[in-house]
């Protein structure tokens, strides 16, 4: 297993970003205080070590990230409308993602389903911060079990 670290998070969350929704991303270290109305997804995972991802994102980027995903503006009404299951989308690419590089393709794994949550307000795990191209802030926090 890969220890995970904030720049392996960010890496893995600034590639994602621009596969799934055409989204460029800058790292950010610092964790934004979330308005009301942000978007937070959770995904349980089993591997070599149990775990949960966490994503959050605000509610106009997450709709920059919906848009991004299914060719609209992000002005769309439409875009708003779906960016709950874009966010979800997004962390279960990003479940996939992370576990390949933290623990290899050959590791068995088990990815549960994404469930909307509140977005998480502090660090309990390793974390990485990213800003998309509006400026909006994209959260990743990997909460893993200990061995």
């Amino acid at each position: 297993m890969v220890d995970p670290t904030p720049e392996l998070l960010s890496a893995v969350l600034v590639d994602v970003l621009a596969e799934t929704a055409f989204a460029c991303s800058e790292p950010d270290p610092e964790l934004p205080a979330w308005p009301s109305g942000a978007l937070g997804a959770a995904l349980a995972f089993d591997a070599e070590r149990r775990g949960v991802l966490h994503l959050a994102v605000g509610r106009e980027g997450a709709a920059e990230l919906a848009a991004g995903m299914l060719g609209l503006d992000a002005a769309d009404g439409a875009a708003a409308v779906d960016a709950p299951h874009a966010v979800a989308e997004i962390l279960n690419v990003l479940g996939g993602a992370l576990l390949a590089c933290l623990f290899g393709a050959e590791v068995p794994s088990r990815l549960g389903l994404p469930r909307a949550e509140p977005p998480f307000r502090a660090a309990r795990g390793c974390a990485a911060v990213v800003r998309i191209d509006s400026g909006a802030p994209v959260a990743l926090l990997l909460d893993l079990e200990e061995p």
